[in-house]
Formats: C-alpha cells, structure tokens, sequence
C-alpha cells in the first residue's frame, strides 16, 4: 500500500523534472503525454497485481483482518482506528502487521504481554508508554511491556502515527 502512495507523491516531481529539463536544455517534448503514459502504466500494473484495488477499498476506513498463518493485518489509508493485538496470541506468541498511510493508530496491548514493534517508515510517530519517537526515514525497533506473552508488530508507515495503549 505505501508504494501506491509514494507513486501518487512522486508524480509531481517527475513532472518538475521534466519541465526544468525541457526549459533548461531546450528539448521538444510534452511533459503532460509522458507524465499520463507513466501513470496509466503504473494504474495498468497495479490492477492486475491486484494492489491498487485493495488499497482504494481501504482509503478512509481501516481494515482488519486475520491471516491464514493466524497473524493479524491491518490496512488503513487517511484512516483512524484501533487494532486490538490479544486476538492474534497464539500459544504466547503473537504476530501483527499494520501497513498505514495518512493514518492515526490506535494499538491495545493485553496485559502480560511484551510488544516488539520493527516499524519502517517515513516521517511517522510511535508513541510507546507516552514517550513519542519519530522515524523520519528508516527502519527503528522498539518494545514495550513485560511479561510472557509476545506479540512482534511489523509496522510499515508514511506520514502516521501509531499509539501503542496497555
């Protein structure tokens, strides 16, 4: 889902480079013709690979769902939500993954259970116990909580934040 957001932000900045190119060294073609072609190849891709469709299904309201392998996956586009992770504790093992964009996040711990979030992201906040850290661009790892439960929450994330509650 966070490549077709990355896409539909790049879009302006290959039509930038494009014009200054054309000014600049005085080239003769329509910036307007390759800027459509790029896009609708890229459309074209993306409803055949199936990934466009599910990430316009998911544009303001989040979506929850378990997986075949019992974990937990959460998909949001300029959404607010709350994911609750107990549900998907298996043998005190647990398995979440949040992919969100525009988004504010909601995640509820159970009690006796330690929480392992590998978030990457761009430009996002995770706040773990009321301290707020900020992922510019990267990958960072926190945990929280104590306990003998464990649930690793794969994070990935462009300009959200992720609330971790107990």
């Amino acid at each position: 889902m966070i490549p077709v957001i990355v896409i539909l932000l790049i879009i302006p900045v290959i039509g930038l480079i494009l014009f200054l190119l054309k000014t600049i060294l005085k080239l003769s073609f329509s910036v307007v013709k390759i800027l459509v072609v790029l896009f609708v190849l890229w459309l074209l891709y993306g409803f055949i690979t199936g990934g466009i469709q599910e990430t316009l299904k998911n544009i303001g309201k989040p979506s929850i769902t378990t997986q075949e392998d019992g974990s937990g996956l959460y998909l949001g586009a300029f959404t607010k939500g709350e994911l609750d992770v107990e549900p998907y504790l298996l043998d005190k093992i647990g398995n979440v993954e949040v992919d969100v964009a525009f988004s504010d996040v909601y995640v509820k711990m159970p009690e006796n259970c330690v929480l392992k979030i590998e978030a990457q992201a761009v430009f996002c906040n995770v706040e773990v116990e009321g301290h707020k850290q900020s992922i510019s661009y990267g990958s960072k790892q926190f945990v929280t909580g104590t306990g003998e439960n464990i649930v690793t929450m794969k994070l990935r994330s462009a300009f959200s934040t992720v609330h971790v509650i107990p």
